[in-house]
């Protein structure tokens, strides 16, 4: 065996990195309902010095305590639309629900609060964060056919054309998590949602904002590290310092935790 094969052998046995949960997203097109995880959250942690796991769709509240219990940290996917009457609205036609999601989430997400590790809620994981502290989402934001797209102020979230490029600036509030980490008050993003932040529910601050005045970052409050972003840093890692800096402060803090763990 090569030395350096031997090396990464002891540190997982050594417990030196931490480990990750992932909610899992789900592929809705598919009459298989298949699990599906974007491999760019993964590629992310792994570039960040952590190692990400795949949570179960499951209510069984035993196994879910056990792998919370054995986690570092958990990362909250985006995805489909989260279905408007979880929040009191009606349910839009022809949106893209994810059932399975819908309903455990709800379930999961208190646990993993309740454990105190730390949290990067991306996207969907933002919303439903919001969502399941009382607050509401916007449930279809205008498009670039939209009336709303003349106006000139005119923000454009659902910008699917620009996967990978920063669309438009975020005003960062100062004394927010993300602000110490981005290290500046103006930030630029991609833009992959349609649904978005109307109000903010309880335990929840402000921490970044569109020209607009769109919710597109909140602290959370109660996590060693909460934080709560609308677009996907995932998918702008390797050409985006920030989206780096976000991920590596989330693993810092996952590393703290994994470090007490083994103490």
């Amino acid at each position: 065996m090569k030395d350096n094969e031997s090396r990464n052998i002891s540190d997982v046995e050594s417990g030196s990195f931490p480990l990750i949960g992932i909610v899992p997203q789900i592929d809705t097109k598919s009459p298989f309902r298949h699990i599906r995880l974007f491999p760019n959250y993964l590629q992310a942690l792994d570039r960040s010095g952590a190692a990400g796991i795949v949570l179960p769709f499951t209510k069984d509240a035993r196994k879910l305590r056990m792998l919370i219990e054995l986690c570092d940290g958990f990362l909250l996917t985006g995805g489909q639309d989260i279905d408007p009457r979880l929040y009191g609205a009606e349910a839009i036609k022809d949106a893209d629900y994810a059932p399975e999601r819908d309903a455990f989430e709800p379930f999961l997400f208190p646990m993993i609060f309740a454990s105190g590790k730390p949290v990067l809620a991306v996207c969907r994981g933002m919303q439903m964060v919001n969502v399941l502290n009382g607050g509401t989402l916007y449930g279809d934001l205008p498009g670039k056919d939209s009336p709303e797209s003349q106006n000139r102020d005119f923000v454009l979230h659902p910008d699917w054309e620009h996967p990978l490029d920063g669309v438009h600036e975020i005003n960062v509030a100062e004394g927010t998590l993300l602000h110490k980490i981005a290290g500046t008050d103006r930030i630029r993003v991609n833009s992959l949602h349609h649904q978005g932040v109307d109000k903010l529910g309880e335990g929840l601050t402000v921490a970044g904002t569109a020209p607009d005045g769109l919710v597109e970052a909140f602290d959370i409050e109660g996590p060693e590290f909460g934080l709560g972003i609308q677009w996907h840093p995932e998918a702008l890692f390797d050409g985006d310092e920030l989206s780096r800096k976000i991920f590596a402060a989330f693993v810092e803090a996952a590393g703290k935790n994994c470090e007490n763990k083994n103490e």
